[in-house]
């Protein structure tokens, strides 16, 4: 993505506004819409037991309304930083599927390392690995209509995260819904795959 520097940057500069609660509430809702990745799902599910997407779907819900703790942050990091798959095997057709979930593993443990950490650049990174979704899209899809639709959202998703920061400063845990602002992020990757 062009000019993330400045970007990380802006998004940092907002996050200082917020208490520790909050921050984490944003880089909830930043990798929450992997959650509803058909094919993210789909791959992740493969390769690993359900158990694990299930850990970390009630690691995003406990963050989001506000009852996470540390040990369960240790726990999710410790899972992510220990997981492994051999993506050199990742067949031509779950190339896309392979690299959603890095993303999405990737933001996760950015989120719990920052829950652990306290260093706000984890959750400007974590909220990074959704454009990195959507720049892999634009760069990969054979899809004219998908690479314009993602462009889009792309350009969305810059001035949704600092609209979310905004509703997150006014609000206590729980009172948005997680998908404000990802509407129509969520509906693509809810695509049947």
């Amino acid at each position: 993505m062009d000019n993330w520097n400045v970007y990380s940057e802006r998004i940092t500069l907002a996050l200082k506004e917020l208490q520790k609660w909050q921050i984490i509430c944003f880089g909830t809702w930043s990798v929450f819409p992997f959650t509803r990745d058909k094919k993210v799902i789909c791959f992740l599910n493969s390769i690993c037991e359900t158990e694990f997407f299930n850990k970390i779907l009630l690691f995003i819900h406990s963050c989001w309304n506000g009852k996470q703790t540390n040990k369960e942050a240790d726990s999710i990091y410790k899972m992510l930083t220990s997981f492994e798959w051999d993506e050199d095997s990742v067949h031509m057709k779950d190339e896309d599927s392979s690299q959603g979930a890095i993303d999405f593993l990737g933001g996760v443990e950015l989120l719990s390392k920052f829950i652990l950490k306290n260093n706000k650049k984890d959750i400007s990174n974590c909220a990074f690995q959704i454009f990195n979704r959507m720049d892999y899209k634009i760069n990969f899809s054979e899809d004219n209509f998908e690479v314009k639709l993602m462009e889009i959202l792309l350009e969305n998703e810059k001035k949704n995260q600092l609209k979310i920061i905004e509703d997150i400063s006014k609000t206590k845990p729980g009172d948005i819904a997680i998908e404000l602002h990802h509407e129509e992020l969520i509906n693509f990757f809810s695509k049947p795959v």
